[in-house]
């Protein structure tokens, strides 16, 4: 901004132009050859120079319209225009920035180790396909331990890992045709009997990842179906269980997955 406060500003005109003034840019210098000396003290101010053509610059000159379109803007509408544009800027941002915070939606997952009401108003999701991090292979040819086993609506089989330790970031995926996802029943540790439920690890907590949503869940070291509820529906093709904490066998350090039941809403 600049002004100059020497000169009385009179312009009948609240915009100007300077069609008859040749302009000429040079690096940041602006050059205006026919503006008076009296501009010259407040644009050097700003990085600008006017190269005079008079040396003395009365009060009388800014009267004669001749000389007042030689202005190339007022320090006032040079302020105003320049406010209205950081306005618009800071605007814009403040209500983009808005309208992206209310488009996240927050959708809450609790657990329930009993059936829930709306669960008959529900259809079971048919999974295409599964598949784990790590799977048990034991000597023990009988025994089909696959992530395929969690998913055959048999709760007597399971999905066992196989990596070293108790099963802590180990992860199990089921693919299905693209649905809205509302309940998941879970069925935890072996279930081919008593013995064999407590003998093997079971999981405690684990990330249920679906869609783009992503929830912690804990269960309670029962040998009951666990049941996920999500608060919303949520759109997806997929869903990944990926362990975090475990109730540790007595016998094996295998964690074991019998059934995963997933239900649209």
């Amino acid at each position: 901004m600049f002004t100059a406060p020497d000169i009385e500003n009179r312009f009948a005109d609240p915009i100007f132009t300077a069609p008859d003034i040749e302009n000429r840019f040079a690096d940041p210098i602006f050059i205006a050859p026919d503006i008076e000396n009296c501009f010259a003290d407040s644009l050097k101010i700003y990085g600008l120079h006017c190269r005079p053509s008079h040396q003395e610059c009365p009060v009388e000159l800014l009267k004669n319209n001749n000389y007042r379109g030689k202005c190339f803007m007022n320090g006032s509408l040079f302020k105003f225009i320049l406010s209205s544009v950081l306005l618009a800027f800071i605007c814009t941002i403040l209500y983009g920035g808005i309208r992206t915070t209310e488009k996240v939606i927050a959708v809450q997952a609790s657990v329930s180790d009993d059936e829930p009401s709306s669960l008959g108003s529900t259809k079971v999701i048919t999974v295409s396909s599964a598949s784990a991090t790590s799977v048990l292979h034991g000597n023990d040819a009988e025994y089909n331990n696959a992530p395929e086993m969690a998913v055959d609506g048999d709760v007597i089989t399971s999905w066992q890992e196989g990596s070293e330790g108790q099963g802590s970031g180990e992860s199990i995926t089921l693919n299905f045709e693209k649905s809205e996802v509302k309940v998941i029943a879970c069925y935890l540790g072996n279930w081919q009997d008593d013995w064999s439920y407590y003998a093997n690890c079971r999981p405690k907590t684990m990330t249920l990842q679906i869609g783009n949503q992503s929830f912690d869940v804990e269960f309670t070291d029962a040998q009951i179906p666990h049941y996920i509820i999500l608060s919303d529906k949520v759109e997806a093709e997929s869903l990944t269980f990926t362990v975090n904490e475990i109730y540790a066998g007595e016998e094996y350090d295998d964690c074991c997955i019998s059934e995963l039941t997933v239900y649209a809403g």
